[in-house]
């Protein structure tokens, strides 16, 4: 499946779609404001996010169901109206949280929240393994049946999910890891947290063949008072069975959350009449983090 991605609603339908074409575009949209000064000088404000933006353009078989149509499918609801997901064969081997979600300290500085509660930061007091200088505290708040936030990561079939956090947690608090199987949620599995200091990122794993996505989330597991610290979090795919070496550095976050459709999957060209091929182009656009 080299030249497909695993694509979809993770709770009611994932499949395998065509990997864009060469000139699709991954950007990373901020707000920016310039101003230009009379005396020649001037300055500029940005929002300290960004929000993640695939513009990706297709080509195919017209008349493959499961090829370049099944956007169609998708952006018109025939598999429900759920947020899409995506596994983009780039972002692999990088790190496929989100950049606040890789990095929570970046909360401080205005990135949007992915806890229950309003974290406190300190200091991360080391910086080995190119760890983020800040960690964030949640006093986590008792959510037995919904989680506020949450992070959902699809799953190849192909491919193994490796998957750490960083920091250190009281109480019952955990970094909890719920597995998608069928549009099921299975039963929930808790991280062992590692040390920031240490060369080891990732020490969980979960296969495709068993499971099409996993949610990930900050929770307790009983109602007493519980605080998690997380400095940093990443996430990898790697071909079931490879040997490749896992990383000891922290990766930023290169994945994003939830997206939407901004606009339909538009029919452009026939490429070819006989056998008749197609192109479509569509964008999809990150909402889940300001929802």
């Amino acid at each position: 499946m080299a030249d497909k991605m695993w694509f979809g609603i993770p709770t009611t339908h994932m499949q395998w779609v065509p990997c864009p074409s060469i000139d699709s575009a991954i950007q990373r949209n901020r707000y920016i404001e310039r101003v230009r000064f009379e005396n020649g000088g001037g300055d500029a404000r940005r929002s300290p996010q960004y929000q993640m933006e695939y513009q990706l353009s297709f080509s195919g078989p017209a008349h493959e169901v499961e090829g370049i149509d099944s956007f169609n499918k998708f952006a018109q609801g025939f598999y429900g109206d759920g947020l899409i997901y995506l596994a983009h064969p780039a972002a692999y081997e990088t790190n496929l949280f989100s950049a606040a979600w890789a990095s929570p300290g970046l909360i401080e500085q205005g990135w949007a929240n992915i806890g229950s509660t309003i974290p406190t930061f300190a200091a991360t007091n080391t910086t080995t393994y190119g760890q983020p200088t800040r960690t964030a505290t949640w006093n986590v708040s008792w959510e037995p049946n919904t989680y506020t936030k949450s992070f959902i990561i699809p799953i190849p079939p192909t491919h193994t999910l490796h998957i750490g956090a960083s920091g250190v947690a009281t109480g019952t608090g955990v970094v909890r890891v719920v597995p998608i199987s069928d549009g099921v949620f299975q039963t929930p599995q808790d991280l062992t947290l590692l040390s920031k200091s240490a060369s080891t990122r990732m020490n969980k794993t979960f296969s495709g063949s068993s499971y099409s996505a996993v949610q990930v989330h900050i929770t307790r597991t009983s109602s007493a008072a519980s605080t998690v610290s997380i400095t940093s979090m990443m996430a990898q795919l790697y071909k079931t069975g490879t040997t490749s070496a896992l990383p000891t550095m922290h990766y930023q976050g290169e994945g994003s959350t939830g997206l939407v459709f901004a606009d339909d999957a538009i029919v452009e060209t026939y490429s070819y009449m006989h056998p008749p091929r197609k192109g479509i182009s569509t964008t999809l656009l990150e909402v889940e983090a300001w929802r």
